[in-house]
């Protein structure tokens, strides 16, 4: 059989589609400039856990001899028809929750996805968690807000691989820009840098609505991306994100194990219910939950 890749626009079934209050069903991935269907993907659950498969490639020869052969996990060399475009997405919160956690994208042109753009509101602890799933953060800032205190005071200057004073048309941007500056040069004699990659964060100014300095923007995210690459970072990184990932799905296991052995009926019942009467102390229960789960005790297959 011949090998052969095929451009799919897979984007347009990815978390942004998830919005919705369930993404079950068949979708159609359409071409960016003829708008035409380029293939159908189907997305299903299974003990909240989204999939989606490539159903159906449109006005493409004898799609059954088409094969991932970029692909660089278990889907390498697999066919197309049939092959997992998303994986591990999960509801966040609540059932009717919009908004959706974990999961992998794939586009089997490239064996994954080059670019995915997450973007996030405001400074917060959940805002800066991007820094953990990121690969390059770009943190952006306007002159009229007095940002430059507070990218201080929110620990910016540690998430930020580059700085962007974006509106660098109005007044107080040359400003905004001088004392970044200041800030990124004590941060980086500072003991409190401490980075993994030897890259001096720059300083960029925008005017996106007139495009301006929007090219030199993309030529430092690729300049950062060849760093990273080049250091062997990208790849650490990478291992430690997924090693984070099996711990705290792990957790989350082993959290709905606890609950469900507490609850009414459950395993754990009448330990809870002398620690409620005081009876025995949580440390003592704990210890003895522990035990009878095994937990910490187990040794490794």
């Amino acid at each position: 059989m011949k090998r052969m890749l095929c451009g799919l626009a897979t984007a347009a079934v990815s978390f942004a589609s998830l919005a919705q209050s369930t993404p079950v069903g068949l979708w159609k991935t359409l071409d960016n400039e003829t708008k035409r269907e380029r293939s159908q993907v189907r997305i299903t659950e299974s003990g909240g856990v989204f999939t989606a498969r490539l159903e159906k490639l449109s006005d493409m020869p004898e799609p059954e001899k088409l094969f991932c052969s970029k692909c660089v996990d278990d889907r390498k060399d697999k066919p197309l028809l049939g092959l997992e475009l998303i994986r591990g997405v999960r509801r966040s919160g609540e059932v009717d929750s919009p908004l959706w956690d974990g999961g992998t994208l794939l586009d089997p042109a490239n064996g994954w996805f080059d670019w995915v753009i997450v973007e996030t509101v405001g400074v917060g602890q959940t805002e800066l968690d991007i820094v953990r799933l990121a690969d390059t953060t770009v943190v952006v800032l306007v002159p009229e807000s007095g940002d430059g205190i507070q990218t201080m005071k929110a620990g910016l200057l540690e998430a930020a691989d580059i700085l962007v004073v974006n509106k660098a048309d109005r007044e107080g941007a040359t400003r905004l820009v001088t004392e970044l500056k200041y800030m990124v040069h004590l941060h980086r004699d500072g003991q409190q840098a401490s980075r993994d990659l030897d890259w001096e964060v720059p300083i960029l100014t925008t005017e996106a609505v007139h495009d301006v300095g929007v090219a030199e923007l993309l030529e430092t995210i690729g300049r950062h991306r060849t760093a990273l690459e080049a250091s062997g970072v990208l790849e650490r990184r990478r291992q430690a994100r997924r090693a984070r990932e099996l711990r705290a799905l792990l957790l989350a296991e082993l959290r709905q194990e606890v609950d469900r052995a507490l609850a009414d009926g459950g395993a754990l019942e009448r330990v809870l219910a002398d620690v409620e009467a005081g009876r025995v102390d949580p440390y003592t229960a704990s210890r003895s939950i522990a035990d009878e789960l095994r937990l910490g005790r187990r040794s490794a297959p």
